[in-house]
C-alpha cells in the first residue's frame, strides 16, 4: 500500500512529466520548493518551470518510467529511467535526433501534501555518450 507521499511522488512523474499537466506543479509542489539538480539549484517554481521547458524543448517525447519507490516519513526516493529523442536544442546542444535511455533517482522531501525540496541525480555521462554515439533504443 502506498503512502500519501509515495502517491505524490508518483503523480509528479506521471502528471507533470509524462502527461505534461503543468498546472499539476502547483498542486504537487510548494511555491518555495527548492530543487537540487546536478548542475544547479532552482529556488522557485518559476525557475523550475524554465528548466522543465528547456528539457522538453530538447526532448519533446520524453517519458519517465518509475522503477521503484521507497518512502519513510517526509522522504520519498524514486528510481526511474527516462526515454526520449533529442529532437530539439537542450542545454546549448542542437538536436541530434538520437534516442536516449537514462537512469536516475529523485529524493523528495514532502510536507503537508506537497514537495518542499527535491534532489535529482542521473547519469549525465550516459546521456552524453548516447548522444555522441547516435544511440538508438531497441
Amino acid at each position: 500500500m502506498s503512502t500519501g507521499n509515495e502517491a505524490l511522488a508518483r503523480r509528479w512523474f506521471e502528471d507533470v512529466w509524462n502527461r505534461r499537466l503543468t498546472g499539476a506543479v502547483d498542486d504537487l509542489a510548494a511555491a518555495d520548493c527548492i530543487g537540487h539538480q546536478m548542475d544547479g539549484l532552482t529556488r522557485t517554481l518559476r525557475e523550475w518551470r524554465l528548466l522543465y521547458q528547456e528539457v522538453l524543448d530538447g526532448f519533446p517525447d520524453l517519458r519517465f518510467i518509475v522503477e521503484d519507490v521507497v518512502s519513510s516519513g517526509e522522504s520519498v526516493v524514486v528510481r526511474w529511467r527516462f526515454f526520449a529523442t533529442h529532437d530539439g536544442t537542450a542545454f546549448g546542444v542542437p538536436a541530434t535526433h538520437t534516442k536516449v535511455d537514462v537512469p536516475g533517482i529523485t529524493w523528495f522531501r514532502c510536507r503537508g501534501g506537497k514537495v518542499v525540496e527535491s534532489w535529482d541525480g542521473w547519469n549525465q555521462e550516459r546521456l552524453v555518450q548516447q548522444l555522441a554515439a547516435g544511440y538508438t533504443r531497441s
